[in-house]
Order: structure tokens, then sequence, then C-alpha cells
């Protein structure tokens, strides 16, 4: 396709705000895969493995990772790859279980579980009570559609309710596992009910994710106060979104802020990958983790946010049934309550995330 004038994107881009019902709704096991070697060109595009518009960094606040080319300071991790036998490029389907890459193997029989750390108090991110609204820093839900596709949205409101919890569920259980609480912060109307924007993107806003972001962000979404949750009605990725390279402890972490765009295509829809995504947005998985792989993902297996790249070797320490939650053994990126002395004592902790809520 031609480059896109972005005067001219300005006359496809519409809003409309629809309302879609939070519910409580735990995570169940997703399939449980990890990056491999690189696969060639035809395989990498049906696992949606698409490089257009990023940059991968040598050096600079993206290293380990891309930029976002056309967003000055923009970091990604990449594209994650849609699981074994599920080609992103089929149109009409969706698998509900992206965010990581190929086929786990089976742990090394060497390799025991651990149990997670005891927890230690620790502040909560925003008080309890403070799940409904529109005001301070919310996660707000968006269905982005090009204009050259037919629109879905009306048929999708059952799954796109459905989805919004299983996400929100990954959250949830993973702070159980460490006596805490957090659910998504979402943007809600008077009755606490979640909103989902609708954008019409042009028609080659949907063939990147630099050009989502332009689009977005044309359309108005680039609140310092949100991070958007983005289904894109498109059969490019299984999902992608941004990070911020900050490992600070507190409230002034840079994650903290916005936007943050995480974006997950019909090939991948269902909650988990989008769950993963915004965990990227509010700052996990940082370098400095004790289990990092170097490229914004981790090691200890199984875990949402951790697959094999990078030349990282794998350890399996928690069960498979993990792989639906964060942060095996709660000490890279996630908990409720670290104990002391621990790595998330004193780094970013995305648990403390002002994303989400206690309540």
């Amino acid at each position: 396709m031609s480059v896109r004038r972005l005067a001219a994107v300005a006359a496809f881009l519409t809003t409309v705000v629809v309302p879609v019902a939070l519910s409580a709704n735990g995570a169940t096991a997703a399939p449980a895969t990890e990056r491999g070697a690189t696969p060639p060109a035809d395989d990498a595009a049906a696992r949606g493995l698409v490089m257009r518009d990023l940059h991968k960094a040598d050096s600079g606040p993206c290293v380990g990772g891309y930029d976002v080319v056309g967003h000055p300071g923009m970091c990604t991790p990449g594209p994650d790859a849609a699981p074994e036998g599920v080609d992103v490029r089929a149109k009409g389907g969706n698998s509900g279980g992206g965010g990581k890459r190929g086929p786990s193997p089976s742990p090394s029989p060497t390799t025991t579980a651990t149990a997670s750390p005891s927890p230690s108090p620790t502040s909560s991110p925003v008080p309890a009570g403070a799940r409904c609204g529109t005001d301070g820093s919310r996660v707000q839900a968006v269905y982005a559609v090009a204009s050259d596709v037919a629109d879905s949205y009306d048929s999708l409101l059952p799954s796109l309710r459905h989805w919004a919890s299983v996400a929100d569920g990954v959250f949830a259980n993973s702070a159980v596992e460490t006596g805490g609480t957090r659910h998504v912060r979402y943007v809600t109307d008077a009755d606490c009910v979640a909103t989902v924007l609708k954008v019409v993107l042009s028609p080659t806003g949907d063939d990147s994710f630099s050009n989502t972001v332009t689009e977005l962000r044309a359309a108005g979404l680039d609140r310092l106060d949100r991070k958007y949750m983005v289904w894109v009605d498109s059969n490019v990725y299984c999902g992608i979104g941004n990070i911020k390279g900050d490992d600070r402890a507190g409230a002034d972490n840079s994650n903290n802020v916005g936007p943050s765009y995480g974006r997950t295509d019909r090939g991948c829809w269902g909650g988990f990958t989008e769950a993963h995504e915004l965990m990227h947005n509010i700052g996990g998985v940082q370098l400095s983790a004790p289990h990092s792989t170097g490229a914004w993902h981790c090691t200890d297996e199984y875990d949402r946010m951790c697959y094999r790249e990078n030349n990282a070797v794998m350890t399996y320490v928690c069960p498979q049934e993990h792989d639906a939650l964060f942060d095996c053994n709660h000490d890279d990126y996630y908990s409720t309550a670290p104990q002391l002395g621990t790595y998330l004592v004193d780094h970013w902790n995305a648990a403390d995330s002002v994303f989400l809520t206690t309540g």
C-alpha cells in the first residue's frame, strides 16, 4: 500500500463510546509457548512476527527490543507470536491464547518447583473502591478497525466482555498467590460499566503497530493517564505492546504514566495475549529482573511473560498450570507483598502500578 499522509488520515478517524460490563472471571490455562529460533519468512508472517516499522535497538532506551519507527523514544519487545498451529492470517478465527512463542519443552527432570517467598507488607497501588469511574490513571479498552475491513463490533460485544474479564482475571489470580487483590482499573461510566472506544482507522492504519499508534493518537487517544488495550480487527500480529525501560521503585516510575498501547489482533483474541501486552505497558519485565531474558521477558517458566529468546537459558520451577498467571515465584515483576531483601522491594513492581486497583 502507498504511504499514508497524516492529513489524509484524519478523514477516516471516528470515535464511538460503547459500554462494556465488567465482570469477575478467573483466568484458565492457556497454551504454554516460548520463542525459539527465527522462523522462515512465511512462517514468521503466519505467527505474527511482522517487523514492519520496527528497528532493532543496539543502544539507547530500547536496547534489548525495538524502536518503533515514527515514535521517538517508544520501545517494544517486538511482536509476540501466535501459538503453534495458529496462523494469524486466517480470516475469521482466533486462538485466544497467544502472547508467547512456540511449544514449551517438557521441564528438565532435575528442576523442581519452589514455593513463592513469604510475603511482607507493601503499599497498595490504588485504594479499594477506586475501580469505578473515569478519574485518575486507567486502562481504556479500544476496538479498532480499518475503513476497508468489515466492522464486526456489534457481533463481537459478548466476546469482548468475556476477554476483558479474562485479562483482568490474570492480574487478579496472580495477585492472590501473594495474598493480595489486584484488578485492572478500566475506564467506566457512572454505573461502573467499562467503556470501549471504537476507532475507525484508515486503510493503512492496521498495517503496522506504528501506524496504529499514530492514528490512535490522531483520534485523541494519547492521554498521559491512560493505557490503551486495543483489539485490532486485523490479521497482522498476534500481539505487540510498548514498554519503558525504568526499573526504579516508586510512584514516579515512567511506566506509571501513559500513553501506552497494547495491540492484539484477531488471531489471538481471548484475554491472555491482552493481559501479556498490558503487563508490558505497566512495566513488566524489566531488563534488570533476576530472571530477565535481556529482551523484556523472563526465563523461569511457567509464566505468562516467560519464553526462550536472546539465547536465554530457561528453567522450569513452577507447574505448567502457572502459564496462565504472572511471575513464577513472584520475584521478577509482580508481587503484592515482596519479601524483604528481594529484588522487588527496591525495583519496579508492576503490582504497584496506578493502573491497577486493590478493590
